[in-house]
């Protein structure tokens, strides 16, 4: 082998090995925890009521082509559910002189309230431990808007809202200090960037 065609094996070798050899087998943990905020903050819930405070990287395994990883994420939440209540209804405030269908859907939420059940259990949390909470801002300026039966009737509906939507998840005893942990199972695809989440 002339040296010429040694050096030009050489460098074959060294350019195969600079595009397969330094490509990570699997996702970093950076490229895996920017993934993981990002899927957490997808859910409106935790991206607007709470805020991630640490997270574990616990498993991972190739998957055919993909590379899945398991990780735990703690969660913490911002207010408590007095302070939800509350936005829910300025949110909702509208829909006392909204169209026909606004007024007509809080009256039936008024109705699914009351026939379920939450509405007294609303009121129980709200004349015991809700009123140990000082009012947010936001909820002293709506009682200055509004009815007090106006906004007893926003209140309620958001009550039986957020728990129909939310319930598996949080409850009236939410508080600034609550903590959740959850686990994501987070699948990446190697690509010519490198490692990328993929939505599913």
């Amino acid at each position: 082998m002339t040296s010429r065609s040694a050096s030009l094996s050489l460098t074959s070798i060294l350019l195969t090995l600079s595009l397969h050899g330094c490509t990570d087998p699997t996702p970093s943990d950076t490229v895996v925890r920017d993934f993981l905020y990002q899927t957490v903050n997808s859910y409106e819930l935790y991206r607007d009521h709470f805020e991630i405070r640490s997270w574990e990287r616990v498993n991972g395994w190739k998957d055919q082509n993909d590379y899945v990883v398991t990780a735990d994420v703690t969660l913490k939440s911002k207010q408590a559910y007095i302070g939800l209540l509350a936005e829910c209804a300025v949110e909702l405030e509208p829909w006392l002189k909204g169209s026909w269908v606004e007024s007509s859907q809080l009256a039936l939420i008024d109705l699914q309230a009351r026939m379920t059940g939450t509405q007294a259990d609303f009121l129980s949390y709200w004349n015991h431990d809700a009123s140990k909470t000082p009012a947010p801002r936001k909820l002293q300026e709506l009682s200055a808007r509004v009815t007090h039966d106006d906004q007893a009737k926003l209140l309620v509906a958001c009550d039986y809202l957020l728990l129909d939507q939310y319930g598996s998840i949080i409850d009236r005893n939410l508080t600034p200090d609550t903590r959740l942990s959850r686990r994501y199972e987070l699948r990446f695809k190697q690509t010519e960037r490198g490692w990328q989440g993929m939505n599913r």
